[in-house]
Parts: structure tokens; C-alpha cells; sequence
């Protein structure tokens, strides 16, 4: 959960052996299978109001479903577009800043959903149109096998790629059916795989691009949506034409920091790296100096993916056969409050009418509240000042929610009841 400052739960997608879970923090703890098939693509809504598993056993199945703190599924509800057509492993998208809304390329067409909050879970195995928007342009030639969403500046920005090198942006991707923005490759005329696009979550005209062939430039940067790209790939090329004896790249996260700075971790067929800053890669400039991480612990294992979250620090990097690794890389602060030590009081709680987020002698600076129901729809939102601030809840239906508090460099979250 992105959300959740300190949050210990993990999900994740295994090739043959399902989808599994572990609420702990425990080395030692077992995972709990939550939906057989293929494991694919997932994700977390805001508060946990629900989660989002993809496994592909005869195509591809989509599930939304609430699981209970062990993991057990309590209720589901399977939501893939009818009749679509996937490739293996199939990526998809949770929008950051809407969770109702996911981005599903299916081979060669882009499909919207819009509804997933409102999706009842009625333990329906069927395929459904509910929510879902086909959007009338299509790939020429080869499949979508990636996607990356901004989440700031602008948000609802969508970037594909494919397996045959081809590029496009989608901007307000969210809404109507915008056209495909074709975009230049960095390797013109190359038959490459786009393996992944990772967008700077603070400045969604800042993205990289993976390509995950051998023999070829692998990473690229582009800080004017897709326009223009650069070498940035380093010393984790062989040679700045891309030749030579260097590890197949596999997918890069960046972990944004309270003071600005985007630390960037990448995942390859030798383990996993980080970089402060990503410098041009060219001739007389060195470019981006990656540094191995976790060297007697993942070692020079096969990273396949990575994820990252902005309220701690936290980096977990998923492998090829010997699991999942995190750590935390929150830097240091000169705040006389360290962002993980921001405590609230949230009452009353149950309330009626008013709820007051009380900061006591804390000075949290500008503070952002987001209140969302638990079919993950934002029911209300404002800008916090000061130390004691009143959310009149009036408006809003009685039922439990989930409130969500970001401010610089921190996120907190909590459950609120209305009567």
C-alpha cells in the first residue's frame, strides 16, 4: 500500500505458482496463495479498500478482491474486459491518482477501466464490459508489453511501448478515447523490446525507458514526454554504442525524496543497482554510475522487478528464483520533526458531522487530507494548516472510510467511522 508509511504487506505475482501474500516483516513468515494461475501484475488500492491481482491461466483474469490481514480472500469479483486479447505476461497499470481507474494494453489495443471502485464483489468468475473503454486506436504490428502513468505534471499520462520498439502517449488518458501521440525510438530501426517506462512521479514529462535485449543501449531518458531521449545507461553498458558484454536491463523505479532528489534503483539479469542522478552517456562522458545493491544478499540474482514508495523509503525488488528482497533508503533529515515521527490524533472518531486532525505541538507544514470511501472513490479532500484542523463530513453517507494524510516527504493513513 503506497499509502501506508511503515506498512509491512506485500503482494506479488509468481510464473506457475499463482499470487501470494505476507503481512509481515518477519524473514521467516509464510505466503499465503490468494489467486492460482500464472501471477501477474497487481496492486494495492489507497487504505486498502481493495486489491487488484491479474493471473493468466487461458488468458488472462483480473480480480478485484478484499483479503483479510492473513491474506484469505473474502470476497472477489473477476472484471477483465470480454472478449480481449493478451499476450504473456500481460502489464497493467493502477492510475496513482484515481483507483478507479486501470490501464490495460491487450496486445494490440488500449483498453480503460473507469468503475473498479463500484464494482460489487459478488463472486462472479465471468468476464464482464462493466467499466471498460476500448479505445479506437490499435498497435501496428507486435504487442504492448509495457505502460507506465504519470502521477504529477501532468497526471492521467500514459506511456506504451512494445515488443516491436514502438512508442506512444497518451495524455488524459482518464477520460474519452484520446488518441495514440506517436512517439521517436532512441534506436531507430531496432527490433527491441520495451520491457519497461518508468515516469518521475514528481514531473510526468520525466521517463525511462527499458530495453531489455542484449547487444543493445538498454536505458534511455527522456525529459520532454518521449520527444527526445538520452543515453544514460553508464557503466552498466559495455560501450556507448551498446555493444559488447553487458546485462540484459529488466526495469527501473524512482524513489522521490522529501528534498527534491529522485534516487533510482534498476533491476537486470545481475542483480540490483541505484543511482543519486542519471547522467548522458557519451563519447569522453562516463555517464551514470550504478552501484550493486544488496551484494550478499541478492547478489547477482536476476531482478525482474522493482517498486518503491515515497511515505518510507521502502525498495522492494522481486527476482527470478530466489524471491523478494526490501529495504529502506529514507534519507536523513535536518527537520526538527523526521517525517516518520509526524504523529495525529484523528477524533472524534466515530463522528457525526466534523472530524479534527490534531497535530498536536507538531508543526507538520502544508498537509493534504484525502477521505475515501472502501470502494476506493474520493469523498473529500482538503488543504490542512496549523496544528488543529475540522473536516465538516456532513455531506457524506455514515459507513467506514479511509483517510490519507501527505505532506512533505510523509504519508500517513487511518481508518474513520461516520455514524
Amino acid at each position: 500500500d503506497k499509502s501506508a508509511s511503515g506498512d509491512s504487506l506485500l503482494i506479488g505475482g509468481l510464473q506457475d505458482n499463482g499470487n501470494f501474500f505476507v503481512n509481515s516483516n518477519n524473514r521467516q513468515a509464510p505466503w499465503l496463495q490468494t489467486i492460482n494461475g500464472d501471477g501477474s501484475f497487481g496492486a494495492v488500492a489507497p487504505g486498502k479498500a481493495y486489491y487488484l491481482i491479474s493471473a493468466q491461466s487461458n488468458g488472462i483474469k483480473l480480480v478485484k478482491c478484499n483479503l483479510d490481514n492473513s491474506g484469505n480472500v473474502t470476497a472477489f469479483r473477476r472484471f477483465d474486459p470480454i472478449g480481449a486479447s493478451y499476450q504473456f505476461i500481460n502489464p497493467l497499470v493502477l492510475d496513482p491518482t484515481d483507483a478507479n481507474v486501470v490501464y490495460l494494453p491487450a496486445e494490440r489495443r488500449f483498453y480503460r477501466q473507469s468503475q473498479l471502485g463500484s464494482i460489487a464483489l459478488n463472486g462472479d468468475w465471468n468476464a464482464t464490459n462493466e467499466g471498460w473503454t476500448l479505445f479506437p486506436d490499435s498497435l501496428v504490428g507486435g504487442e504492448f508489453s509495457a505502460v507506465g502513468v504519470s502521477t504529477a505534471n501532468p497526471t492521467h499520462r500514459v506511456y506504451l511501448g512494445s515488443n516491436n520498439n514502438k512508442l506512444y502517449r497518451i495524455d488524459n488518458a482518464h477520460t474519452g478515447t484520446p488518441a495514440f501521440i506517436p512517439l521517436p525510438s532512441p534506436l531507430a530501426n531496432a527490433d527491441a523490446n520495451v520491457n519497461c517506462l518508468a515516469v518521475d512521479p514528481t514531473n510526468g514529462n520525466r521517463v525511462v525507458l527499458v530495453y531489455s535485449n542484449y547487444n543493445i543501449y538498454s536505458l534511455y531518458l527522456s525529459e520532454d514526454a518521449g520527444a527526445t531521449w538520452k543515453k544514460v545507461g553508464g557503466n552498466l553498458e559495455a560501450s556507448v554504442a551498446g555493444t559488447g558484454n553487458a546485462p540484459s536491463i529488466r526495469w527501473v523505479s524512482m524513489l522521490p525524496y522529501p528534498n527534491g532528489k529522485i534516487k533510482y534503483f534498476c533491476g537486470t539479469s545481475v542483480g540490483l543497482y541505484s543511482a543519486d542522478t542519471l547522467l548522458l552517456h557519451a563519447g569522453g562522458m562516463p555517464g551514470t554510475q550504478w552501484v550493486l545493491e544488496g551484494a550478499s544478499t541478492i547478489g547477482s540474482s536476476v531482478v525482474s522487478y522493482v517498486e518503491t514508495r515515497a511515505a518510507d523509503g521502502l525498495v522492494v525488488a522481486a527476482t527470478h528464483g530466489t524471491g523478494m528482497y526490501s529495504a529502506n533508503f529514507m534519507p536523513t533529515t535536518n527537520s526538527a520533526e523526521p517525517a516518520g515521527a509526524i504523529q495525529v490524533r484523528v477524533s472524534p472518531n466515530p463522528t457525526a458531522d466534523v472530524a479534527r486532525f490534531d497535530f498536536g505541538r507538531q508543526n507538520p507544514g502544508k498537509v493534504n487530507v484525502r477521505i475515501f470511501d472502501l470502494k476506493g472513490n474520493l469523498a473529500a479532500q482538503a488543504a490542512l494548516s496549523g496544528s488543529k484542523n475540522d473536516i465538516d463530513l456532513q455531506q457524506l453517507p455514515a459507513g467506514v472510510y479511509i483517510w490519507e494524510l501527505q505532506g512533505n516527504g510523509w504519508r500517513k493513513s487511518g481508518k474513520l467511522v461516520k455514524n
